[in-house]
């Protein structure tokens, strides 16, 4: 976007929700530098990766299964090896990107949500 000299990137912020949000604190970190901030809404970042969580999710208020999305979407082969490595390859934690500079970050959760908890979002503002 920045190389079409369309748009100002210091103006431009991420903005994502859910799965879009881990995506938005994802570029927060990796991106930072080129944009002047992220918003996320309701975004795991390292605990919603987690096997226990996972075993848990199909449970959680979506409106359909969960497990059989997000396997497929990520590529792995079946849910069981989702489950088995989904917290080394995703969580934010876990693959460091919390250690580095981030730009602007407001984090926006769902209050009762049982998807998201509180305490994923704030791993993001421990590093």
């Amino acid at each position: 976007m920045s190389e079409q000299g369309i748009f100002d990137m210091k103006h431009m912020i991420a903005w994502g929700l859910s799965c879009g949000g881990y995506y938005a604190v994802r570029i927060a970190y990796t991106q930072g530098e080129s944009l002047r901030g992220a918003v996320t809404y309701g975004a795991g970042v390292h605990l919603c990766s987690d096997k226990e969580w996972l075993e848990k999710a199909d449970m959680h208020e979506y409106p359909f299964a969960f497990l059989p999305a997000m396997w497929k979407k990520f590529g792995y082969d079946s849910i069981e090896e989702f489950k088995e490595k989904a917290q080394k390859s995703f969580s934010h934690v876990d693959t460091g990107f919390v250690e580095r500079e981030s730009t602007r970050l407001l984090l926006i959760n769902f209050q009762r949500s049982s998807l998201e908890g509180k305490m994923d979002q704030l791993l993001d503002l421990s590093g």
